[in-house]
């Protein structure tokens, strides 16, 4: 699922729906649904898809714009509303985090362990989640910010032209993330080079074969 977190104290329907000043509107003016979509007037954010299952964009908001241990709750009971995880054996689903102070608070916690909606979640060591996120990989997040800031260039550029003013406002957001999503977080292909070099796939311990990390192995003294 993608999440997108403004720095807000109020989340605003027109951040979540985002606007794209340029896309044509289609049909009549009060044909909202013809006019929302990728690569329309209100492009929304990412649609992920899993076993046949659409999780949209869960856009929300902080004061700092960070996350917290509500927002993070909120994020899994959007995902256990959807019914994307099989839940009839019994089983409920892993989730694997770092170790930000979100993941440790009370509300967080107690959503977590409810018998209604269990999760199994783990906290990843090492704390360098460069080494073992799949998220944080070259594949997914440094192509995400490649194509971020690219996106942003586009726009302001493209505003320029117009006599728009020149500036990423809340409503361009969920239009950026998603035009950078499908060229990172979405490729399939790069997702599993990702997976299998981090080794949860197949699972492994590859992650402790990093060099760096080999040399806090107790016992070894590193040379200088």
């Amino acid at each position: 699922m993608c999440a997108i977190i403004f720095g807000a104290k109020q989340l605003e329907i027109g951040w979540v729906q985002g606007l794209d000043p340029f896309a044509e509107w289609i049909g009549t003016p009060d044909n909202i649904p013809a006019n929302t979509g990728a690569g329309k007037r209100y492009p929304q954010g990412p649609i992920c898809m899993l076993n046949g299952t659409a999780m949209p964009t869960m856009c929300c908001c902080s004061d700092s714009g960070s996350i917290t241990a509500e927002l993070l709750a909120a994020m899994l009971k959007q995902i256990d509303s959807s019914n994307i995880f099989d839940r009839s054996d019994g089983i409920p689903p892993f989730l694997l985090l770092d170790g930000h102070g979100s993941r440790f608070d009370l509300a967080f916690l107690e959503y977590i362990n409810s018998p209604r909606h269990p999760w199994h979640v783990c906290i990843g060591v090492p704390y360098g989640t460069s080494y073992w996120q799949v998220g944080d990989s070259t594949e997914q997040n440094g192509c995400f910010k490649m194509h971020l800031t690219q996106a942003k260039r586009d726009l302001l550029t493209k505003k320029a032209l117009y006599h728009l003013p020149f500036a990423i406002e809340k409503t361009d957001v969920v239009g950026i993330v998603a035009h950078a999503w499908e060229k990172s977080f979405a490729r399939l292909c790069t997702n599993k080079k990702a997976v299998a070099e981090r080794g949860w796939g197949p699972l492994n311990y590859n992650c402790l074969l990093n060099p760096e990390i080999q040399l806090t192995k107790f016992g070894v003294v590193p040379l200088n």
